[in-house]
C-alpha cells in the first residue's frame, strides 16, 4: 500500500469513527506519563537549594544536575522513538490555508 493510500485510509477512519474506550484510555495514559516525565524537572528545581546544602555543591555543579536531567529527556525522546517505530514513515504534513 502506498503512503498516500495509507494516509487516506487513516484519515477516513479518524474522520468517520468516534473515539472508543481504548483510545480514550490511551490518551489518558499518555497524559499521565507526560506529567510524570515533566515532574522530575519541577522536583529538581524546587529542591535545588536543599541539594546544594546537603551535598555541598556549587551553583555550577547544580547546573550540571539540571543539564543532566534535560539531556536525559532529550536522549530518551529520540532513541526509544526510533526503536519503537514500525519502520514505515508516512508523515507528510498537509498545510491548509485558512
Amino acid at each position: 500500500m502506498t503512503c498516500e493510500a495509507l494516509q487516506t485510509r487513516f484519515t477516513s477512519l479518524i474522520d468517520h469513527n468516534p473515539m472508543n474506550t481504548f483510545q480514550v484510555l490511551m490518551v489518558a495514559i499518555c497524559f499521565i506519563l507526560n506529567m510524570n516525565d515533566g515532574i522530575d524537572v519541577l522536583v529538581v528545581s524546587f529542591s535545588g537549594s536543599e541539594i546544594v546544602k546537603e551535598w555541598g555543591l556549587s551553583k555550577t555543579e547544580l547546573g550540571y544536575i539540571f543539564s543532566a536531567g534535560l539531556m536525559g529527556m532529550t536522549v530518551g525522546a529520540f532513541f526509544p522513538a526510533a526503536a519503537f517505530s514500525d519502520g514505515v514513515v508516512c508523515f507528510q504534513p498537509e498545510i491548509e490555508e485558512f
